[in-house]
């Protein structure tokens, strides 16, 4: 029989060890200075609709820093993590709060972190000090001989490519000055515009944005640059 309370006694402090580590875990991530943890919530269809809408990625290295960042490279305000691997983004949360225990599976790129459950999503709000200034301040249009020199880095090529994708990823990937953008779907990066000499008539960057049709994402030959700036 003490041998049987016993047992029953250690069982009951390692449980409660564990739970308290876990919502530990949960108060850190609350307090973290790039995020906000707001809750673990359904998936569609455990509730009526999904309460993040758009998934970014799906990682075997996934973690709350990673999605994150995907989230913020796309300009949304919340992000969420879901099966241990998934990241979601969106703008608002679509579905009532649960308790933290629902979102309990490990993430593949740290064991000393949750992102949500399988069918439970762990939302965060992102903390934001300054938001890029897009319209961003404009450089000039400059000619493009193919060398990639007036700005070095190639930093992405995307069908959807915009203004802000492009600054978003030249400030965060590459902490550059600038940023530019050529023939609709080609981002550069750098730290300085290396031909000036190369500026042009603005006729040659007159290619709209595919990713938002009231920007323009430079030419065929033209290179539209603009300075990176923050406003508060």
């Amino acid at each position: 029989m003490q041998r049987s309370l016993a047992t029953g006694t250690a069982v009951l402090l390692i449980s409660a060890a564990i739970l308290a580590n876990f919502f530990t875990h949960v108060e850190s991530l609350k307090t973290n200075s790039n995020y906000q943890y707001q809750g673990c919530f359904p998936e569609a269809p455990y509730a009526q609709v999904a309460p993040l809408k758009d998934k970014v990625d799906n990682s075997s290295k996934m973690t709350a820093d990673v999605c994150a960042e995907q989230c913020a490279l796309n300009d949304y305000a919340y992000f969420g993590l879901q099966r241990g691997s998934e990241c979601w983004c969106g703008n608002w949360i679509k579905a009532p709060k649960l308790i933290p225990s629902f979102c309990k599976t490990i993430c593949t790129g740290s064991s000393a972190e949750t992102c949500g459950g399988k069918g439970y999503v762990q939302i965060y709000k992102g903390v934001r000090t300054a938001s890029l200034m897009i319209p961003a301040p404009m450089v000039g249009c400059f000619v493009d001989d193919g060398s990639n020199n007036i700005l070095v880095t190639q930093a992405a090529t995307d069908v959807s490519m915009n203004q802000r994708f492009c600054a978003r990823i030249c400030n965060k990937q590459y902490t550059a000055s600038f940023f530019g953008l050529l023939n609709g779907t080609k981002c550069y990066c750098g730290n300085e515009i290396v031909k000036e000499d190369y500026l042009t008539n603005k006729r040659y960057c007159n290619l709209n944005c595919p990713g938002n049709r009231k920007e323009k994402c430079g030419g065929e030959i033209g290179m539209l640059a603009f300075e990176i700036f923050f406003s508060e």
